[in-house]
């Protein structure tokens, strides 16, 4: 191999790494610097839990809009353009952040977040994959994504610490210059496409991978009834994965713990979500959705049951990092899940389509539950009460899934002269 063709096969890794990078930020960062800071914000702002839960909402909404808009958006800019704005905008709403001290601020900031979110998130970086790789896309797609459970095992620390040792203005500050540097980074770096620079998708013209579906896949043939069951799911997977997400330092902080201790619980959270996600996928290329998708949401459950009781005498770091592995097992359904839903249970075989509906009805979800949580927070004077609810709202959802998956499955079979 010539040093040119090591040259070329040496950028590909570098789309691949940057994009690992920008998903730390763009998914992560955007979600975890708030939730981990969100404690001194209450604080410093002397805002109640309530309003804590619209800035979420408001975050949570700007995102939802800007995921509708992305098809427009890069249709009018480039990717390369595209994503270096999307993460500029990162940078202005911390820095909105850092200015700020009432809720008026707070709702500029995280519209300007959210709008990252969506602009610079994984659709972004799904198109990037997309027109760099042919071979090992599936591989690269799959490290990529792992980097907002990085995010999250690593960043919540830190920020606490900055905090506490410099302060909650100086923090959001570090975090726009990060958000800032990586968007200049991006435009040098990221091209629109492999031809702009006399080079092609990595493996193309050669011998792809056999198939990129799942080894184990059964035919499913959902009436409306039983899509209807799939979306009402995602709806409540909105509120135990994303919306517990946003809450999770404080459930700990409300019932008397150290903002240390909670950041160390997240961080701990984040590393069994990425393991988490390892397992998922063994688990799924090996076994039908069918028989594994409720069990998935039971161990989120009992996750989250267990953070119900964190207020408990008995309740310590030990049953903290045991609801962390119990939700880093069954976490993955509500964000892997999602698109083998749209894969598996959907209508005339539009993939593409039901992805879609399944993914924006889980944003739905979020935004509804979100000011759900801040209410029962500020009546209770903790977020117990809330966890619990997460606890039976995944109870639930895996009597949906199940249902739709045995009924959808049934009706194939009947479908094609099969017992």
């Amino acid at each position: 191999m010539g040093e040119k063709e090591k040259s070329g096969q040496l950028y590909y890794w570098i789309i691949a790494v940057l994009a690992f990078i920008i998903v730390f930020f763009s998914v992560g960062v955007a979600v975890t610097a708030y939730s981990a800071t969100s404690y001194y914000v209450i604080e410093e702002w002397g805002i109640t839990n309530t309003e804590n839960s619209l800035l979420l909402t408001v975050r949570t909404l700007a995102a939802v809009v800007a995921m509708y808009l992305t098809s427009i958006y890069y249709k009018k800019l480039s990717i390369r353009v595209g994503l270096a704005l999307g993460l500029l905008m990162g940078t202005a709403g911390y820095v909105v952040f850092a200015l700020g001290s009432s809720m008026m601020y707070g709702y500029v900031a995280m519209t300007l977040i959210g709008f990252s979110h969506g602009f610079a998130g994984m659709i972004a970086i799904s198109i990037i994959i997309e027109r760099w790789f042919v071979k090992n896309r599936g591989t690269v797609l799959g490290i990529v994504t792992t980097a907002s459970g990085f995010t999250t095992m690593i960043f919540p620390q830190i920020l606490v610490r900055l905090v506490e040792s410099v302060s909650l203005q100086f923090t959001f500050w570090m975090v726009a210059a990060m958000f800032g540097a990586l968007a200049v980074i991006s435009f040098l770096v990221i091209k629109n496409s492999p031809e702009d620079i006399g080079m092609v998708r990595l493996g193309e013209g050669q011998e792809t991978q056999k198939s990129t579906k799942r080894s184990v896949t059964e035919k499913y043939a959902p009436n409306n009834f039983q899509l209807g069951l799939m979306l009402a799911a995602c709806f409540l997977i909105g509120g135990m994965c994303y919306s517990q997400g946003q809450v999770r330092t404080l459930v700990f902080t409300s019932v008397g713990w150290s903002a240390e201790s909670a950041a160390t619980v997240l961080s701990v959270y984040g590393l069994t979500v990425i393991l988490g996600k390892l397992i998922y996928g063994a688990v799924t290329d090996r076994v039908p959705m069918r028989k594994c998708t409720g069990v998935f949401f039971l161990f989120i459950a009992v996750s989250h049951a267990l953070l119900g009781f964190a207020g408990a005498s008995w309740f310590n770091m030990f049953w903290a990092n045991a609801a962390n592995v119990l939700y880093g097992i069954g976490g993955p359904v509500c964000t892997v899940g999602l698109a083998l839903y749209g894969y598996e249970m959907c209508k005339d075989n539009d993939t593409t389509k039901w992805v879609r509906n399944y993914t924006v009805v889980y944003n739905i979800g979020a935004l509804v539950f979100n000011p759900i949580v801040g209410v029962m927070a500020d009546a209770s004077g903790n977020y117990s009460s809330a966890f619990f609810m997460f606890a039976a709202t995944a109870v639930i959802g895996a009597i949906c899934t199940q249902a739709a998956y045995a009924g959808a499955r049934r009706n194939s079979l009947t479908a094609s002269g099969q017992k």
